[in-house]
């Protein structure tokens, strides 16, 4: 049947499948020699899957042959029904909850009702579409709306949030994004090169006229080679060069196109293309792997991090620096036990919807309760906890307090349409007084507005924006400050009206930067002492050390130093405090959890003999804080519980009977206003256990947020150094380098450093997830040299997003949204933590529509190819993700069409790649009129080279063709299908060749390659040739 048997890679790597008489792949055993086994019905399709561990998920289908009903290990996880076109019309999780759909007469879901178990509650959204059956129109259950429109091609050219505000999109004619206008006027430009990658970016104000220009360059193979950013002076860029192995890694960023000076960073990679040794200046950073390509250890010139897996590629063990943390899973593979480096033992359990119902801590147990739409409803602890009540929109608009049978109103919430919070009242019931916030917003979202009335008194605070989403001015009552900026968008100067001297002169804030962007030193002019802060980064724009003049409460001055891990995260902060009268120095080592998708901290170890562990429940937010103490032979342990706000800031600690033993106060940007911190020991300084925004570290050296990537700076709203991550050109306030949360920090939050994401991303009732997969192509389009996985999601089209949450990938699919994206949005799901989803299996074989190859996008997540990535892969098992889907027998000979290692073929002895997939004798290869000419008068059809060209050669060397007949499609229809670019010019012709005999390897729907690497003689095999379309 030519299957594949084994595959050899040139590593030394050995895959071996195993297949039934109808050619179902029945075994599998990867390269460490874990098993993972398949069954099927007389029809073919696969009804139980068991892994490495004897965990096993059951399938039943209907007499249709869709899947009717799913179990893990016994227990149901969803029913499905369908209509009798075979669209999904009604599922049921395992909670109960009933989700049904209705749909066109083309097919399109047009309704979608969520209904709790008991019937009493219920959330709708309605579909509507236009003439060329696109998404035009979403109606929520509350009565907004969120509107779009398109052009010929299916391009999204307009969207209307539900607040009316419109921004508008304009396309060249192959498709290509040339103009976003925002709502407020301003906009953006891109210019691009004959090969569709974006060579200029031109952020525009309307209403100065001033532009910011980035140009970039590439090489044959599409790799950007060179980064210019315009000073703005005399056209004065500063240039950030790239290099490339023969495989497209990328080995070298510098500053010099020649190697004038040593790059900032190297890069290699074995023979699987990971990243085995990474150079940041002066300091190497060693990678290694084990035979599936797992991470299992990061070395630094400073600490060592490895990690144990079990046969499912999950991480059992961490050794940080000798401190040991242990992992154990249930049989749905949910996180139920965590054994931290101080022997202390949290255990989780989980409902069917992967949700935590309990959390237990030492003695202490923390309950959790959901609705059917799965938002938590109480978290208690020793009958005390947190009650929260919801809105039609599924936004929080109310919060209690419980103690026993009582229940005290906390917070209450008001909301716009786009579910920007407009009201915030605080009944004072731990603060005691009272406080309400209202907040106003422009039309792109941005907080413009800030008043706060509390005991009687208000204050107002106003933020206007220039058209690059820079700060410029902050008002607060008759207080006004200003804020000044350089091309890059880099404060470089703060001040107010009494900072300007009767000349003019300015005696304000300064900052400036190095070479990469960094904010190296602040400067008051106005002060009688002049620096007040300086420090140094490391090549990831991490601070290594810090001078921070303080001046207050007896302190004089703080000097730190830095430690980060592989993968960048911080793990170690010493301080020198320098006050009046002695110097102190203090030490804090941080351990992680790397099983997450943003590591998040489990221990602060301290030099003073205080060690905080924390655990996280609901939403990965800060749950339990445990002290312990060890001074001076007297110890102490206590647990807290504590209790967040809705982004996730620390705001009050709890003692075992409710009591508030510690608290943090913040303003909207993260600013502490105020704080009381915990008293365990007379001989321990008090310590801080709720000091923490939105879940980041505290820097008490530089009195700023740890947020991964880099660091936020409250005062000035800003990050220090530059976003890691270039953005997406079609939401420009993803582009900015500095600003933080896209500045709306009451709704958003940037867990890494590197991404902006609001609090309620509900794919059910977010805005722009509803309709702009028409101009999302997963094409080079943001120029990202560093294109994790990660960042990758984020690209993937909204109604992908929206369709796959709502209603599985089936409506996914029939929905007309990209399947390819579908399996994407799930390997995040699974990334985070989600039992393995069989539409892997559905629709495996349409993932390499995508640009980035399935294989690529798992190699760059598993195993974190360049920086940031790690972030995102470490414990992810992600790897184990993709060999599921490549398990799929429709697509396993796809995906290892590989020149660089060996394929054993069940059937042929001679060992060649692939099978013949091809019912039929001819197939069409697709050019433009001068390649069919060529390919004519020679007789001969060149090969596409992967080296030269990786994305025409997705599959491997090879020629590549098609079954699509050239009268059924246009040239645009071909682009968009084959480059996913509706490029009318470039697939213009074809030539129908005989492929007899041959061995054809069938990629994705449409796609065949001939795995080569010479010219295919085609003497007697070119039965026709034309014009496509006619």
């Amino acid at each position: 049947m030519n299957n594949v048997i084994e595959q050899k890679e040139s590593s030394g790597k050995i895959c071996k499948w195993e297949y039934d008489a109808s050619g179902n792949i029945t075994k599998y055993v990867d390269s460490e020699g874990h098993t993972t086994k398949y069954e099927y019905d007389l029809n073919g399709n696969n009804t139980k899957i068991v892994d490495a561990k004897g965990n096993y998920v059951s399938m039943e289908y209907n007499y249709l042959n869709l899947l009717s009903k799913k179990e893990s290990n016994g227990k149901l996880l969803e029913t499905y029904s369908y209509d009798n076109a075979g669209n999904l019309i009604k599922k049921i999780d395992s909670n109960g909850t009933v989700y049904t759909y209705e749909y066109s007469a083309t097919n399109q879901i047009t309704k979608m009702v969520k209904t709790s178990k008991n019937g009493k509650a219920k959330y709708s959204e309605i579909y509507s579409y236009d003439k060329g059956d696109n998404l035009s129109k979403i109606t929520y259950d509350d009565g907004t709306e969120e509107s779009f429109t398109y052009n010929g091609n299916g391009d999204v050219t307009s969207y209307k949030d539900k607040n009316g505000n419109k921004t508008l999109y304009s396309y060249s004619y192959n498709g290509n994004l040339v103009k976003v206008t925002k709502p407020d006027g301003n906009f953006n430009c891109y210019s691009y090169d004959e090969n569709n990658n974006l060579t200029v970016k031109e952020e525009c104000d309307a209403k100065t006229g001033e532009s910011h220009l980035t140009n970039y360059s590439y090489d044959a193979n599409g790799n950007c080679t060179r980064e210019g950013v315009s000073l703005g002076e005399d056209k004065k860029y500063i240039y950030t060069y790239y290099k490339y192995d023969c495989m497209n890694n990328l080995i070298s960023v510098s500053d010099s196109p020649n190697d004038a000076k040593a790059p900032n960073k190297t890069y290699k990679y074995d023979l699987d293309n990971n990243v085995i040794e990474k150079t940041e200046g002066q300091d190497t950073i060693t990678y290694c792997y084990d035979k599936d390509g797992n991470l299992i250890s990061m070395i630094t010139p400073n600490n060592e991090v490895s990690f144990d897996r079990d046969n499912l590629d999950r991480i059992v063990n961490t050794n940080q620096n000798g401190k040991h943390v242990s992992y154990e899973y249930d049989a749905d593979g949910n996180k139920s036990k965590i054994t931290y480096s101080d022997g202390k033992v949290v255990s989780y359990e989980y409902d069917g919807n992967g949700n935590i119902i309990s959390l237990k801590n030492d003695n202490k147990s923390t309950y959790f309760t959901y609705d059917y739409l799965n938002n938590i409803t109480e978290k208690s602890s020793n009958g005390v906890g947190e009650t929260y009540k919801y809105d039609n929109s599924h936004n929080l608009v109310k919060v209690y307090a419980t103690e026993g049978i009582r229940a005290y109103l906390i917070d209450n919430y008001e909301y716009d349409a786009n579910g920007n919070i407009i009201n915030h009242k605080e009944s004072g019931r731990y603060t005691e007084k009272t406080k309400e916030t209202k907040y106003e917003y422009d039309v792109e979202n941005k907080l413009t507005k800030e008043t706060i009335i509390s005991d009687g008194k208000e204050s107002t605070t106003k933020y206007e924006y220039d058209g690059f989403g820079n700060l410029i001015s902050e008002t607060k009552d008759s207080y006004k400050t200003y804020c000044k900026y350089n091309h890059l968008n880099q404060l470089i100067e703060k001040y107010n009206d009494n900072d300007i001297d009767a000349s003019g002169l300015i005696k304000g804030i300064k900052y400036s930067y190095d070479s990469h962007g960094n904010l190296a030193s602040i400067n008051d002019y106005k002060s009688s002492v002049i620096a007040k802060f300086s420090a140094t980064y490391n090549e990831n724009g991490q601070i290594k050390t810090a001078f921070k003049n303080v001046n207050t409460n007896g302190i004089k001055d703080i000097t730190s130093n830095y430690e980060y891990d592989g993968s960048g995260n911080l793990i170690k902060e010493a301080n020198v405090v320098q006050s009046l009268t002695n110097k102190t120095s203090t030490e804090t080592q941080y351990i992680y959890d790397y099983t997450e998708k943003n590591p998040t901290v489990l221990s602060e170890i301290k030099n003073n003999g205080v060690t905080i562990d924390y655990a996280y429940g609901c939403d990965n937010k800060k749950t339990d804080v445990t002290v312990d103490t060890n001074i001076l032979y007297k110890k102490t342990h206590e647990t807290y519980s504590v209790s967040t706000d809705i982004i996730g800031s620390t705001r009050w600690a709890f003692d075992s009977i409710g009591n508030v033993c510690a608290s943090t106060e913040y303003d909207a940007w993260g600013n502490v206003t105020e704080n009381s911190g915990l008293t365990v020991n007379a001989s321990v300084p008090t310590v801080n256990i709720t000091k923490s925004y939105t879940g980041h570290i505290y820097d008490e050296g530089t009195r700023f947020w740890n947020a991964g990537a880099r660091e936020y700076d409250p005062f000035t709203k800003r990050f220090t150094s530059m976003d890691p991550e270039n953005g997406n050109i079609y939401m420009p306030e993803t582009l900015h380098k500095y600003s933080y949360a896209s500045n709306n920090p009451v709704m958003n939050v940037d867990l890494n450093g590197r991404f902006t994401t609001s609090t309620f991303e509900k794919a059910a009732c977010s805005a722009v997830k509803a309709a702009i997969g028409g101009i999302y192509t997963f094409t080079e389009t943001t120029v990202n040299v560093w294109n994790d996985f990660n960042n990758l999601i984020d690209r993937i089209p909204a109604p992908v997003k929206a369709a796959v949450a709502i209603a599985g990938t089936g409506v996914a699919i029939a929905s007309g949204v990209a399947p390819g994206a579908a399996v994407l949005t799930m390997a995040m799901a699974m990334g985070e933590g989600a039992a393995v989803n069989l539409a892997f299996y559905a629709v495996g074989s349409y993932v390499t529509g995508k640009q980035m190859t399935w294989k690529d996008a798992i190699k760059t997540a598993g195993k974190g190819a360049l920086d940031g990535a790690f972030l995102n892969g470490i414990g992810q098992g992600i790897a184990g993700a993709g060999r599921i889907l490549v398990n799929n027998k429709a697509g396993i000979k796809n995906f290892y069409v590989d020149e660089t290692g060996s394929v054993k073929i069940d059937g042929l002895s001679d060992g060649k790649s692939g099978s013949t997939s091809n019912t039929s004798n001819t197939l069409y290869h697709y050019t433009n009129k001068k390649g069919m000419n060529g390919i004519i008068d020679s007789n001969q059809l060149n090969p596409s080279l992967k080296a030269n060209n990786p994305k025409d050669a997705r599959y491997g060397n090879g020629q590549y063709l098609s079954d699509i007949t050239p009268d059924s499609v246009t040239p645009g229809q071909l682009g968009k299908k084959f480059i996913n670019v509706p490029n009318k010019y470039k697939y213009t012709n074809y030539v129908e060749i005989d492929v007899s005999e041959l061995d054809v390897v069938k990629g994705r729907g449409g796609v065949f390659v001939i795995p080569n690497k010479v010219p295919l003689d085609l003497t007697n095999r070119i039965i026709s040739y034309g014009k496509v379309g006619q």
